[in-house]
Parts: structure tokens; sequence; C-alpha cells
């Protein structure tokens, strides 16, 4: 086994997830909004703004959609980092995403202290 740092090159930039999950109170105020088209529109601007990008899926496996947000640009605060959603429809994947962004963490990810971490991979 061999020992290297999650540290990208030029063309290649490792990504970590920000780990958080909703506790039971945040769920339920996720499930109680409940905006109209123009609310929900007006909020996916302000989240994704000209920085950020999402992807969604469906994870067959959990039987559940996945939302994942990240930067448009290798640089910046959140550049190596993914926030990630869950929701058993796409629109519900979409607000806790929104959730965690905007009300959560108020546009700031928490930073990740093991960027440099040597971390153990099979080669």
């Amino acid at each position: 086994m061999a020992t290297k740092k999650a540290s990208g090159s030029k063309g290649f930039s490792q990504k970590l997830w920000v780990q958080y999950e909703l506790d039971k109170k945040e769920r339920e105020l996720v499930k109680l909004w409940k905006p109209s088209f123009d609310e929900a529109d007006a909020q996916i601007a302000e989240a994704m703004g000209e920085i950020y990008r999402c992807g969604i899926s469906y994870e067959s496996e959990r039987k559940c959609w996945l939302v994942v947000m990240q930067t448009k640009h290798d640089e910046g605060p959140h550049a190596n980092l993914l926030l990630s959603a869950r929701g058993s429809t796409p629109l519900k994947a979409f607000k806790q995403i929104i959730y965690k962004h905007l009300e959560i963490f108020r546009g700031k990810w928490p930073p990740r202290d093991d960027l440099e971490e040597k971390l153990v991979i099979d080669d």
C-alpha cells in the first residue's frame, strides 16, 4: 500500500464532501417550506449565482434523488468541496441543497482541514 497526499494537479482536482446531514428539526423546516414557483426560482438563482453548478441524478441503490453542488471554477473557498442533498423527489433534494447552502452555511461551507492529509490508496 502506498500513501499519497490528497492534492490535485493542473489536470485533476481532488474534491472532498462536506459532511453534514440535516437533523430532525432541520428536516421539518425544509418540509414546511412550500415556495411558489417564483419564490423557488429566486432562491435557486440566489444560491447558484454565477459561482456554482448542480448535478442531479437518481440513486437506484438508495431509491432517492441526489443533488451535488460545486463551484464552476477551480479557485475560491469551495473549489475542492462538494455539497450534497438527497430527497425522495428531485424537487425535495433541490430544496434541501438550497436550505443547506443558504440557511445552514449562509453561503460559507465549513472548511476542510484534511485537504492535505495523507490518504491510503491501493496502487
